[in-house]
């Protein structure tokens, strides 16, 4: 019994520092390449002040940020901290309790790789559909949510403070807030409207005109507008796929140069700028996409 105990121990270990070391080099190669390419779009964007005489697009620069590794590179914290916790836990190194830390950390850790899988499914053009939707809707879905929530939080803090003395589910802010959030999912309306005190009939009408603006605001309106906005991106991904995706200057520029000497193409000083961006962006002779920076 002892010795099952033992070599269960062990075996534990041996998991989390495999799970740490797995990690800490997953950490490294993702910080070096997003290091190289912070490199390489500073090499590009003198080379367009040089030889083209223009500022590289926030567009053009943004090729050169890949949000899924900085995504890697938090989950890989996250899980390296959580299993270092778990190990000194379970050595019983640590004297108060750090379950809640450890599991925090770990549990949204692995959330984090389970996005990450979405990368993978990029390359398929079926299930790509669902992630270039989400990444074109959502600066749009963003600003449609700040103007959202400038509504909701009228509506939370008038409940809170009108209707808090008289109704159970509006007694505290927290409270307001997940009340309304429910009315919005169609959850548990009609209790919403019974347990209203009738002490007063002014407060009482009153929460009837709150309860129904609110529901017809954010049912009926917001949330239709919200799927349009979505539905919206949707059409616009399948026009790109039919018609091609637009490009920045800097996807036209590496295009315009896949069936011509870059040699030729400029002269004199900026010939050898040409030249090193050419070293980095090239393999093999023949130019890489910019989606293999993702």
């Amino acid at each position: 019994m002892l010795y099952d105990y033992k070599l269960d121990s062990i075996l534990r270990s041996l998991l989390n520092y495999l799970v740490m070391i797995i990690c800490m080099v997953s950490l490294v190669l993702c910080s070096r390449a997003i290091y190289r390419a912070q490199q390489l779009k500073w090499e590009t964007m003198q080379f367009f002040k040089r030889a083209l005489k223009q500022n590289l697009s926030m567009k053009g620069r943004l090729e050169f940020l890949n949000l899924w590794y900085i995504m890697i590179i938090t989950n890989d914290i996250m899980i390296i901290i959580g299993s270092a916790i778990k190990e000194k836990i379970e050595k019983k190194q640590f004297v108060g309790d750090q379950w809640n830390a450890c599991s925090v950390l770990l549990g949204t850790g692995n959330l984090l790789v389970w996005f990450g899988l979405l990368r993978y499914l990029g390359f398929f053009k079926t299930y790509n559909v669902l992630i270039l939707t989400l990444k074109k809707a959502a600066p749009k879905v963003a600003r449609f949510l700040l103007c959202t929530l400038l509504l909701y939080s009228g509506y939370t803090f008038c409940g809170w403070l009108v209707l808090g003395p008289y109704h159970l589910k509006f007694r505290s802010l927290s409270s307001t807030s997940e009340c309304l959030f429910s009315l919005i999912n169609g959850d548990d309306m009609f209790a919403t409207f019974f347990v209203m005190s009738k002490k007063s009939s002014m407060l009482w009408w009153y929460s009837r005109l709150y309860l129904y603006s609110f529901i017809s605001l954010f049912i009926y309106v917001v949330l239709s507008l919200f799927i349009s906005v979505i539905m919206d991106a949707y059409e616009t991904i399948k026009m790109y796929y039919s018609d091609g995706f637009p490009k920045s200057d800097l996807q036209q520029f590496i295009y315009s140069g896949v069936d011509e000497d870059p040699r030729t193409m400029f002269h004199g000083e900026s010939s050898s700028t040409l030249i090193d961006v050419i070293r980095h962006a090239c393999c093999g002779g023949r130019w890489v996409t910019f989606s293999l920076l993702h």
